[in-house]
């Protein structure tokens, strides 16, 4: 534990010289504290990787050489950065204090209570124990764990122990196929476990972390969007963590009035009639289940701050340090592809817009450099990454023109209709009526206010930079309802949440001014305000209580004696749930993993996999060259697998050993692989 935990402080110490030296005076002193700790995880990730494939394998020889080298560079920068050594003089002759800004003192407040909550959330759903046997995860975290323990775990034990600069990491929920998914986040967990912390503690302290740094972060940016207001920084954090939609008025119509009635449901998403809504809650569906978003959206945010002080003429006066603050930014972005892909995408809309929405600054060669060094250094630091990204993102499969409200149940089962009954088709009002109202209704059920108070608040901005701000998230808005960028449906809402975190600021600066003149105004505020975060303020109460038994104990029993007595880097035919202990205990690599990632992941020909699985539990006749193929080592019997598959265990007596059999579980080894 001792190398984790210095790995960790290392890091941060590192993250922390560089932001300074870096992003100050651009960025305040305080922001440059929370910015550093998505940097410090996201550059140490990196570092730890490419040290690995140095290497060979992730090992603590590995940890301690990227902690002496992240000490070296940090004493190093301190004692050469002529801007670094200038701050320490400030500092010791006082020009330069940490004193809190007593403005912004709320912000900081609110920040730290919803980190507090973020952490007992982590708590709960992180592989607890529970009231009964095995362990325990909750909300969508429950879903979600699965991918994140196969991933880790396969660089500890599975077929990624062995890194190469010529060997791309192998997936470990799809047999003899790359790995698409956005890796490092849950490889730096992996460094954690290695360097001796716990599965639990390598998921947790990561995530909670970068949860509170993301809070901060958004709400000094809804701090700095709104001229320095501090009372809109907190409610745009608010307004962030509780969007919701229309859920709120399906409870009170079941609960009634006090509002005393169990919470079965999720208010956000799931419920909402036989349809369901088409949102995700921001901390039970997005920051607890999808770890690779915390690594990512606080880089965004990161971006909005170093451009609003662009926006704001900074480049006039102070150039030379915008440009050094814009260049780290640069380079953290070229990190993105394997931390969090939906932020990449963000991060170059909202740069691509931001530049031409003032061609005039085109015309200085001085900001002309500027963004082409920025995209050169993005690019460079990228590249290695890049080639599988686009041939991902390329993918008929993953790049579709079509609407997000086409998909919705309730658009096609009570929208639709409707509209075809009152307004018919041909007719200029129809069109109208298909392409306005239809999308907007459906955004209004699924986020209540926030759409139409974000278009109101285009008309109300009390500065250009501010317009130029917003167009930025009005254009991801755009893509990210027409452009599906994932094969699965609800993937772009991923992308949607960063224009929220542009909108909230903007609603947040309009409720100021309504609240300020009182009377029917502020009511109004508050009752706009109660309605916009009820949906999601019951779906974070009911996160207190919703927990499931995620891997029973003899779950646990199994997995334990894989990880310990099997060959690590032979794929296993397995079950397709998602939490099967052996994939996310051990690590191993399964033929055919669970449905719903391999679809979200665009891997292809699964239903053909599926059936190949199906032949060699069955004993056909030419299945024992597909297991030789494969590579095939281990077949892992459970209920779930009978249930899927005809299993001839004459055929497994025959040609394989029995090395496992507890309970509905066994583990048989195949002859031809020895």
């Amino acid at each position: 534990m001792i190398i984790a935990i210095s790995f960790l402080v290392s890091s941060w110490i590192t993250g922390l010289v560089l932001t300074l030296s870096t992003c100050y005076p651009i960025l305040s002193m305080w922001t440059c504290y929370f910015a550093s700790l998505p940097i410090s995880f996201n550059i140490s990730a990196a570092l730890c990787y490419v040290l690995s494939l140095v290497y060979g394998r992730l090992h603590e020889d590995v940890l301690i050489g990227c902690c002496v080298i992240q000490l070296v560079g940090a004493a190093a920068i301190l004692m050469t950065q002529l801007d670094t050594l200038r701050i320490r003089r400030r500092l010791i002759t006082g020009e330069l204090s940490l004193r809190w800004n007593w403005r912004v003192v709320g912000i900081y407040v609110l920040s730290t209570l919803l980190f507090l909550r973020f952490c007992y959330f982590q708590h709960l759903h992180v592989l607890t124990t529970g009231p009964y046997a095995g362990l325990f995860s909750g909300g969508a975290t429950w879903g979600d764990m699965g991918i994140h323990l196969d991933i880790m775990n396969s660089f500890i034990n599975g077929q990624n122990t062995k890194l190469s600069f010529s060997r791309w990491p192998q997936s470990p929920i799809y047999a003899n196929a790359a790995l698409v998914y956005p890796f490092l986040p849950d490889f730096h967990s992996a460094a954690l476990v290695c360097g001796g912390f716990s599965e639990r503690l390598a998921l947790l302290v990561p995530s909670t972390v970068l949860g509170g740094a993301l809070f901060a972060l958004l709400a000094t940016f809804g701090y700095k969007f709104c001229g320095d207001r501090w009372a809109c920084g907190v409610s745009a954090v608010w307004l962030f963590v509780c969007c919701g939609g229309v859920g709120w008025w399906y409870y009170t119509r079941e609960a009634g009035i006090p509002f005393v009635h169990e919470l079965k449901y999720d208010y956000v998403e799931s419920y909402g009639g036989p349809y369901g809504m088409y949102w995700f809650a921001t901390m039970p569906h997005v920051l607890l289940p999808q770890r690779t978003a915390l690594f990512g959206y606080p880089i965004v945010v990161m971006l909005l701050l170093a451009l609003v002080e662009f926006a704001k003429g900074v480049h006039t006066t102070s150039l030379p340090n915008l440009t050094r603050c814009l260049l780290f930014v640069a380079f953290n972005i070229g990190l993105l592809p394997l931390n969090h892909t939906h932020s990449l995408y963000c991060c170059f809309v909202i740069l691509a817009v931001f530049v031409l929405a003032r061609p005039t600054e085109l015309l200085q060669p001085r900001i002309v450099a500027l963004w082409v060094f920025f995209a050169l250094l993005t690019a460079l630091v990228a590249a290695p990454q890049l080639p599988l990204f686009f041939a991902r993102v390329t993918s008929a499969r993953f790049v579709e023109v079509k609407g997000m409200w086409l998909d919705d149940d309730w658009v096609q089962g009570v929208m639709n209709p409707l509209m075809k009954e009152w307004v018919g088709h041909g007719t200029m009002l129809a069109s109208v009526a298909w392409y306005a109202v239809v999308p907007l209704v459906f955004f209004m059920r699924a986020t209540s206010l926030y759409l139409p108070l974000a278009m109101v608040c285009v008309f109300m901005y009390e500065a250009p930079w501010q317009r130029r701000i917003s167009l930025t998230g009005w254009a991801l808005f755009a893509l990210g309802i027409t452009v599906r960028m994932q094969p699965w449906k609800k993937d772009n809402i991923k992308i949607l949440y960063v224009w929220l975190m542009i909108a909230v600021c903007e609603i947040s600066l309009l409720f100021k001014r309504g609240f300020s003149r009182r009377g029917v105004a502020a009511v109004a505020v508050a009752c706009a305000f109660l309605a916009m975060t009820g949906s999601g303020s019951l779906t974070l109460s009911r996160e207190f209580v919703h927990y499931h038994q995620y891997l029973s104990d003899a779950d646990v029993d199994m997995g334990r004696f894989c990880r310990q007595n099997l060959n690590g880097s032979k794929v296993i035919i397995a079950s397709d749930k998602h939490n099967h202990p052996v994939a996310n205990l051990a690590g191993m690599t399964t033929m055919s993993g669970f449905g719903g990632w391999l679809h979200s992941h665009g891997y292809e020909h699964l239903h053909v996999r599926f059936q190949l699985q199906g032949r060699i539990l069955n004993g056909v006749p030419g299945c024992l060259r597909v297991v030789k193929d494969f590579d095939i080592g281990y077949a892992i019997i459970d209920w779930h697998l009978k249930r899927q598959h005809d299993i001839d265990f004459d055929f497994l007596d025959q040609h394989a050993d029995l090395l496992y059999d507890k309970g509905d579980n066994k583990v048989y080894a195949f002859h031809i692989t020895k």
